[in-house]
């Protein structure tokens, strides 16, 4: 049905968008956050108390630098060295805030028992953060709202259209053949668009040279993910994070699916979902306006997830659950 529907077309077109959705323009608000990402990298592992020497041994070297500095002018009679002073401060403060962090995480092991690691923060926050990542997450969900909306809303119409439906029910098979068709064709669309937004996202990453690192470690070791109430590795988050979101757009597949199940022609059904859909989530994103229960946007970029709050996955989820037995109500009454 993809096929006959331009659906071929629709996917190049998303696949064309997301390459230009794609910018490397994820960064840090200042120097000091640069900083402590570079101090991040050269720390990167299981935090021990070499960890903690290393850290000791950094700050001692550069006060011993700073008084050196300071000795010098005082003998030369210069005193145009407080440029120098001053960026051997920044660095010393950035060397304890990374050891302070570092004593968060070594805490939080002895009283918790979540094994402390330091790791570049950049490579994950630059796909796991809502609005700076390499290629936004608002923006990505929008485009799978948008693109699967129009993938989906002919699944139903269509043989409306050809005045086949009739025909289809009469067959051998029946009813359950024609609406296990229609939502094969809903669950491949969600997967080729989930598929193509996703493995783009990661690639993007990679491409930045943004290696994940301890993939093994504990997510709380992320900073976005200090609070994440269970326990479980970066990798196993990873998985968990696209499964649900595949699951969340098969999900709203099937919503779009029941929508249409109201509309007798394609640009009918476009329209409806549109309007209920589509129209939601763009305002969230736009207007700044919290639709709540009425936007698919937080479940589909997974922030509730990431914020330790799953109501808006769940309800979305749900959902999909209904419209399938909705729409195999519509089939056998509405035709």
């Amino acid at each position: 049905c993809m096929i006959v529907q331009k659906g071929i077309i629709i996917i190049a077109i998303l696949l064309l968008t997301v390459v230009k959705a794609y910018h490397p323009a994820y960064s840090f608000k200042d120097d000091s956050q640069k900083a402590v990402e570079r101090y991040y990298g050269q720390l990167s592992g299981k935090v021990t108390q070499d960890t903690f020497r290393e850290l000791d041994k950094s700050i001692k070297e550069l006060e011993q630098q700073q008084d050196n500095i300071k000795k010098d002018a005082e003998k030369n009679g210069s005193d145009d060295v407080s440029q120098q002073i001053a960026y051997i401060s920044q660095r010393i403060d950035v060397i304890k805030q990374v050891e302070e962090y570092a004593q968060k995480l070594s805490v939080r092991e002895q009283e918790e028992g979540i094994k402390a690691y330091i790791i570049p923060q950049e490579p994950y926050e630059s796909f796991l953060e809502p609005t700076t990542s390499i290629i936004s997450n608002n923006l990505l969900s929008i485009l799978s709202i948008f693109f699967l909306m129009l993938l989906v809303s002919g699944v139903w119409p269509y043989e409306n259209q050809k005045n086949m439906v009739h025909q289809l029910k009469a067959s051998l098979k029946g009813r359950r053949q024609l609406q296990r068709s229609k939502l094969f064709c809903c669950v491949v669309s969600a997967i080729l668009v989930w598929g193509i937004c996703s493995s783009y996202q990661i690639y993007a990453v990679i491409h930045e040279g943004r290696l994940l690192e301890n993939i093994h470690a504990p997510v709380q070791n992320l900073v976005l993910m200090s609070d994440f109430p269970y326990k479980i590795s970066i990798c196993q988050f990873l998985i968990l994070f696209y499964g649900i979101r595949a699951a969340v757009l098969i999900s709203t597949s099937f919503l779009i699916y029941f929508i249409s199940t109201y509309a007798k022609k394609t640009e009918q059904s476009i329209v409806l979902n549109f309007s209920f859909i589509v129209l939601p989530a763009a305002v969230s994103i736009m207007g700044k306006i919290d639709m709540g229960y009425f936007s698919l946007l937080k479940a589909v970029r997974l922030v509730q997830l990431i914020g330790g709050g799953q109501w808006a996955i769940a309800i979305v989820l749900l959902a999909g659950m209904a419209a399938v037995i909705g729409s195999s109500y519509n089939l056998r009454t509405r035709t």
